[in-house]
């Protein structure tokens, strides 16, 4: 048993180092064409990135295991931007930044401009709260059952409408979608429209495109080309 356990561990061990080698090396691999090959790494890790928060947004009452999902495909669009500039730090940090930015700013946006294009207020009454995480715990999140006329939904604790003090049977309103295509939220500011959306999002991208080719193009500068 033990002999069989500190196999696994240096080959897990092993893996670890071949994965920060690649990550790490550059000599790893030089591309004949840097510049298009740099803009086409970097505005596919960007679409991965766009698809993979509208997913998010899209499956905000789906199991645990599809949000896991999403979060390794995040992982892995922003680790690829990374990577494409490694290790020139002029390019690496800009293209870390926007993809954190793509990561946290398209499954709340979409959610946002799909509330503002075809949402609607509804007065709703609460019929069953879960508060997840310690009591004590500064981020404790609330997640709170409704019921409207027509059916019940969950929203999640945007603002002290549905948070620690709330109990079954209390009212408020909330902006939801009729087709339940996003989740609902409490928060009463004016969301974000498609027409605002789509130019920063696409904005972000050609940045992220430019900037991979670029940063490519100068980390392969001067090494020998692959035959």
């Amino acid at each position: 048993m033990d002999s069989a356990t500190g196999a696994g561990k240096a080959a897990t061990a092993g893996g670890w180092r071949r994965f920060w080698k690649a990550l790490t090396d550059s000599d790893e691999w030089t591309p004949r064409r840097p510049l298009l090959s740099g803009a086409l790494l970097a505005f596919g890790c960007g679409v991965l990135l766009i698809g993979d928060g509208v997913l998010w947004a899209l499956a905000h009452d789906e199991p645990k295991y599809v949000q896991i999902w999403c979060w390794v495909a995040f992982f892995g669009g922003v680790l690829g931007l990374t990577r494409l500039a490694f290790p020139q730090t002029r390019y690496v940090v800009p293209l870390f930044l926007l993809g954190v930015f793509l990561v946290v700013a398209v499954p709340a946006g979409f959610r946002s401009a799909v509330l503002d294009l075809r949402g609607e207020y509804v007065t709703v009454t609460v019929t069953e709260v879960i508060h997840e995480g310690p009591s004590y715990a500064v981020s404790q999140l609330h997640r709170c059952e409704v019921e409207a006329a027509d059916r019940t939904f969950w929203v999640r604790s945007d603002d002290a409408k549905c948070g620690a003090a709330t109990r079954p049977g209390d009212r408020f309103e909330v902006l939801r979608d009729p087709g339940d295509l996003v989740g609902a939220t409490t928060d009463h500011s004016t969301p974000i429209p498609f027409a605002l959306l789509v130019p920063v999002v696409g904005g972000a991208l050609l940045l992220v495109t430019v900037l991979g080719a670029r940063g490519l193009n100068r980390a392969t500068a001067g090494r020998p080309r692959d035959t």
